[in-house]
């Protein structure tokens, strides 16, 4: 896409999202101009996110080490003058969390661009943003008010949005992509987002409306990267084949028989050995993807040893499905999201 092409385009994106905004506009206004008259302009940040930069103030921010390669990409791309925002891509959270604190520290330091020295990083969380959120709009306006304040004078938030495909792409509700995609256009809003490989591909960059506002900032640059047949490589995992949250859960199971969702990456989902893996165990295969190597299965925990041994599994990673927001609470998602076709929202 040309320069010439890009600004026509996030020009009419601009255009699009405020029509469709402009009916909530007087009820935002009156919202967000009395909370921020009884909280020091941040009343939205502090209430749907958390101040990184507070933390590390305060000596409470965890301490980073590594990822200097992905770290400098993404202040690179704050730095620069266009529109395009860094966005992590890969499964492991952990590394996004080394990544976010890392980021913090090195904005804060005396060496950082200029223009970014004065940036706060506010951490979105997602349980706060959807808690007790009964429709779309509702979701959006609080969206929309966590977005006007991180350009605020005095404030200049970056905001590390994981679950990236919540608020931008196909997968998102309409109303809340509008809101998201119309602050991005302003140049304004600096945003490092955060998403499963899968993810991103299905979901952002195949959604020609919004991928050219993000570039993939691969975490360890060798992440869940295809190989020319379009399966996810088994030299593309570095360290354990199990995702932390994964072993976490089997680690705190009560019994072998405990059930839980996981994502399987595999050389052949068609394989015989594994077919005769999930009989044994009384494994229930979800959907799969041929096309990568990917299936969905609900298992025992007792039968994640025999899979991390065995030569049909590259990586397995937890499936954590959103939940309605009736309930009130979001459950954080992997890769997991190309099996979970309905938008989040979607449904109410």
């Amino acid at each position: 896409m040309t320069y010439q092409m890009r600004s026509r385009f996030i020009a009419s994106v601009v255009t699009l999202s405020l029509l469709i905004s402009s009916a909530a506009g007087f009820v935002f206004a009156t919202r967000f101009n009395a909370h921020n008259k009884v909280d020091g302009g941040r009343f939205a940040l502090n209430k749907y996110a958390q101040d990184l930069t507070a933390l590390l103030e305060q000596g409470k921010l965890p301490a980073a080490a590594g990822h200097d390669a992905e770290i400098k990409r993404i202040v690179e791309l704050l730095s620069s003058a266009n529109f395009v925002q860094p966005v992590l891509v890969g499964d492991d959270r952990a590394a996004a969390d080394q990544i976010a604190f890392g980021l913090t520290r090195d904005l804060s330091s005396s060496t950082s661009p200029s223009a970014l020295r004065s940036r706060r990083v506010y951490r979105l969380n997602l349980d706060a943003l959807f808690a007790r959120v009964t429709t779309a709009d509702e979701f959006a306006l609080r969206l929309k008010e966590v977005l006007a304040e991180a350009i605020a004078p005095g404030n200049n938030a970056i905001l590390f949005v994981d679950e990236l495909q919540q608020f931008a792409g196909l997968r998102a509700a309409r109303v809340a992509a509008n809101e998201f995609a119309a602050a991005l256009a302003t140049g304004k809003v600096k945003v490092v987002g955060s998403i499963g490989a899968l993810a991103y591909a299905n979901y952002v960059e195949a959604d020609a409306t919004v991928a050219p506002f993000f570039e993939a900032v691969r975490v360890g640059q060798t992440s869940n990267i295809a190989d020319t047949n379009g399966k996810l490589s088994s030299d593309s995992f570095v360290g354990a084949k199990v995702s932390p949250d994964l072993q976490e859960t089997v680690d705190q199971a009560k019994s072998p028989s405990d059930r839980v969702k996981v994502i399987l990456q595999v050389d052949d989902v068609k394989s015989g050995r594994l077919a005769a893996l999930f009989d044994r165990y009384g494994i229930f295969i979800g959907e799969s993807l041929a096309g990568v190597g990917v299936i969905s299965v609900d298992m025992p925990v007792g039968a994640l040893a025999e899979l991390k041994a065995s030569n049909e599994t590259r990586y397995m990673s937890m499936d954590r499905e959103v939940k309605r927001l009736s309930v009130g609470h979001i459950e954080a998602t992997t890769g997991s999201d190309l099996y979970h076709t309905s938008s989040l929202l979607g449904t109410l």
